[in-house]
C-alpha cells in the first residue's frame, strides 16, 4: 500500500542478503519517520494563523504546522499508512474504519488533505495536489484572510470510489468567521491514482461546491442606506414618490455618496451597522454570483421631518390635473416648518425647491411693506392710470386691473395694480425695497441644507429697475419656497428660515408692517383678484395674486402665482406658462385647500 509519504522503491540487488538487510533498515527507519511525525500531532481545529501579505493567499508553508497523523502499523510495503486523526467528537464515516487505517488508500489522502486544511498548513496542501500549478496558500490562505477567519474545521465523512483510480473524499467544513459566527457546509475533495499513489485533482468547486473558476467566497457588507427619513407624526417618506426624488434623496452606494436629506441626516445621527453577507464573488467584475449567509444588520436609524403627508397629498392632489410645469409648497405659519413640496412633473427640475422665477405680483408684499415701514398705510391714496413711463422704461397693468375705482393702497394692492406699485417705489429711497426683501428672506442664500433657491432682489442700478422691482419684475427672483415663507411671515408677524429638519440655528425676525399687509392680503380674496376662495370651508384665506411676465415674445408670455395662509398652513402655487394668477394659479390653491379640509 503506498502513497504521497511513500519512500521511492530501490533498484534490486544480486544477492538476498543483502536484500533483506536493506529490508530490515528499511523497516527501522519508516519506525523512526512515524514516531517523528507522532511527535507532531497537535489538537485539530485549532485556531488559524492566516499567512503574510496582504490578504492574497500569500504563501506562509514555511512557518506552518504539517498536517495531524497518526502511525499505523501494517500495509504491504512495510513503511506503514498515514491515517489522518479526526477533529474530537467526529466520526469517520463509509468505507473508513473508525480507529483504524483507510480502507482504500486514496481516503488516507484525502483526509490528509483536510486535515492540512483544518491546520493551515498550505504547503501540505501543495504536496498532494496533482497539478503544481496550483496555488494552495493563495486559495486557502486568501479565503482566511478575505473572511477574517479564526478557526476553521475540516472534518471527513464519506468516502466513495468511483472506480480503481477514482475518488472523492466527502467533508463537512465549519468556517469561524470573526465577529459574525460559524458557516458550515459541505463538499468533496477529487482523487485520483497517479502512478502508485493518489492525488488531489483540485479545482475551485473543492474549496467551495460549484466555485467556478474566476470566483471567490468573500464578505459583502452591504452599504449603510443611512437614517430613515419619517414625516412628522413618524411614516416614512420613501413611499411619496416626489419626495423620495426630490427632497430625500439616494441612499450611499459603492463609489457614490448619499443625496438629499439622507446626506444630511447621516451626518447628524450615528451609522447603523450594516448587514454582512458571505457571498461568491466575480473576481473581475467584483459583482455578486450568489448569497451564501447573510448576518444582519443593525436596524437603521430614523429621522423625523417636518414633513406632513397629509398635507403633501393634498398638495400633490392639487396639481394633479396640471398639464404644464408647477409646484406648490406648504409651511407652518408660526415655525417656518415645511409641511409639503410637490412638483410637476415629479422628474426633472424640483420647482418647489430649485425653480427660480420673477415672482411678478407677489413682491408686491415686499414693496407695500417697504412703503408702510416709510409711513404709507392701507388707506394711503395712490393713482392707478393705465401705463406709467419710468427713464426709458413704460409699464403696463395687467388686462382689467387698470380701474378709477382704486384709490388706495389697500385697493391697489387688492386689484394688482402695476402701476400704482412703480409710482408708490419711486417715491422711496432706491435701496428701500431692496432692504425690506432681505427682512423677508431674500439675499440669505439656499433656505435648506440641500439643493435649494431661495430669493434675490438686487439693489436697483437706475429708476428703471427700481420700477421693476416694485412689480416682482426684472431681477427680482424666487422660487415657490421662498414665496411660501413671505406669505408666512405676513401671517405670523416673523420671517421664519424654512426648514424640514430641526434646525436650532434657523434664523428668525420680525418684518415691517405685517399688520397692515393681513388687512389687505384678506381684502385680496374678498373684494380682489382671488374672490373665487372667499366661500371655502375652515379659516379665512388671505393671499396675493402674481402674474410675472418673461421672455422677448409679443404678447410676453408669463407665469402665475399665488401666495397666502389658511390657518396655520402657508403656501405659495406656482404655474409656468400661466395665464395669470387668478386663471391659474388660484384654482390650484382652491383644489389644494379643499383636499387639506377633508
Amino acid at each position: 500500500m503506498t502513497d504521497d509519504w511513500t519512500l521511492p522503491e530501490q533498484p534490486p540487488r544480486p544477492r538476498r542478503r543483502a536484500h533483506l538487510a536493506l529490508v530490515c533498515a528499511g523497516l527501522l527507519v519508516a519506525g523512526g519517520v512515524a514516531w517523528a511525525l507522532s511527535s507532531l500531532v497537535h489538537h485539530p481545529g485549532a485556531a488559524v494563523t492566516a499567512p503574510d501579505g496582504a490578504g492574497d493567499g500569500v504563501s506562509a508553508a514555511a512557518t506552518t504546522p504539517r498536517p495531524t497523523v497518526n502511525p499505523t502499523n501494517g500495509g504491504t510495503n512495510g513503511l506503514g499508512t498515514q491515517d489522518v486523526v479526526a477533529p474530537p467528537g467526529v466520526t469517520p464515516v463509509g468505507t473508513t474504519t473508525p480507529g483504524g487505517p483507510s480502507a482504500d488508500p486514496g481516503s488516507g489522502t484525502g483526509r490528509a488533505f483536510l486535515a492540512a486544511w483544518q491546520a493551515g498548513d498550505y504547503a501540505a496542501m501543495q504536496a498532494l495536489v496533482s497539478d503544481p500549478r496550483d496555488d494552495l496558500a493563495r486559495a486557502y490562505g486568501g479565503l482566511v484572510q478575505r473572511l477574517h477567519l479564526t478557526r476553521i474545521t475540516a472534518a471527513p465523512t464519506t468516502y466513495t470510489a468511483s472506480g480503481p483510480d477514482q475518488a472523492q473524499q466527502s467533508f463537512h467544513a465549519t468556517l469561524s468567521v470573526a465577529d459574525l459566527g460559524d458557516v458550515g457546509y459541505d463538499g468533496v475533495v477529487p482523487l485520483a491514482r497517479e502512478g502508485d499513489g493518489w492525488r488531489v485533482r483540485f479545482t475551485a468547486a473543492t474549496l467551495y461546491p460549484g466555485l467556478l473558476p474566476g470566483q471567490r467566497l468573500d464578505l459583502v457588507s452591504d452599504a449603510d442606506p443611512g437614517p430613515r427619513l419619517l414625516d412628522r407624526a413618524g411614516t416614512a417618506l420613501e413611499g411619496d414618490e416626489d419626495l423620495s426624488l426630490n427632497l430625500v434623496g439616494a441612499a450611499a452606494a459603492p463609489g457614490r455618496p448619499a443625496t438629499g436629506l439622507r446626506r444630511v441626516a447621516a451626518a447628524t445621527v450615528p451609522a447603523a451597522r450594516p448587514s454582512r453577507s458571505l457571498a461568491v464573488i466575480d473576481a473581475v467584475t467584483g459583482a455578486r454570483v450568489s448569497t451564501v449567509r447573510t448576518w444582519p444588520g443593525d436596524p437603521a436609524t430614523t429621522v423625523r421631518t417636518t414633513i406632513d403627508l397629509s398635507v403633501q397629498r393634498a398638495a400633490e392632489q392639487a396639481l394633479a390635473g396640471q398639464s404644464g410645469a408647477a409646484a406648490l409648497v406648504a409651511v407652518d405659519v408660526h415655525t417656518g416648518e415645511v409641511r409639503a413640496l410637490a412638483n410637476r412633473p415629479t422628474s426633472g427640475l424640483a420647482i418647489a425647491l430649485n425653480g427660480s422665477y420673477q415672482p411678478g405680483s407677489t413682491f408686491k408684499i415686499i414693496t407695500a411693506a417697504a412703503a408702510i415701514a416709510s409711513g404709507a398705510g392701507p388707506d394711503s391714496p395712490v393713482a392707478c392710470p393705465a401705463t406709467i413711463t419710468v427713464g426709458t422704461r413704460t409699464i403696463a397693468n395687467h388686462p382689467g386691473e387698470s380701474t378709477p375705482a382704486v384709490t388706495t393702497l389697500a385697493a391697489a394692492f387688492a386689484r394688482s395694480c402695476n402701476t400704482a406699485f412703480v409710482g408708490l417705489a419711486s417715491t422711496l429711497p432706491r435701496s428701500a425695497v431692496h432692504d425690506t426683501a432681505s427682512q423677508f428672506g431674500f439675499d440669505t442664500g439656499p433656505p435648506l441644507p440641500i439643493a435649494s433657491v431661495g430669493g434675490s432682489a438686487p439693489l436697483p442700478s437706475n429708476q428703471a429697475e427700481l420700477a421693476e422691482e416694485a412689480i416682482g419684475q426684472g431681477r427680482v427672483l424666487a422660487s415657490p419656497l421662498q414665496m411660501a415663507s413671505v406669505a408666512a411671515s405676513v401671517a405670523d408677524g416673523t420671517w421664519h428660515q424654512p426648514h424640514v429638519l430641526a434646525c436650532p440655528t434657523c434664523t428668525q425676525h420680525a418684518v415691517p408692517g405685517a399688520a397692515a399687509l393681513r388687512v389687505m392680503m384678506r381684502a385680496v380674496v374678498t373684494d380682489g383678484t382671488a374672490t373665487q376662495l372667499a366661500g371655502l370651508p375652515g379659516a379665512p384665506v388671505s393671499g396675493k395674486t402674481g402674474t410675472a411676465e418673461y421672455g422677448t415674445g409679443s404678447p410676453a408670455a408669463t407665469h402665475a402665482w399665488f401666495v397666502g395662509w389658511q390657518g396655520d398652513v402657508a403656501f405659495a402655487a406656482f404655474v409656468h406658462d400661466g395665464a395669470s394668477g387668478s386663471a391659474a394659479a388660484v384654482p390650484v390653491v382652491e383644489r389644494f385647500l379643499r383636499a387639506l379640509s377633508r
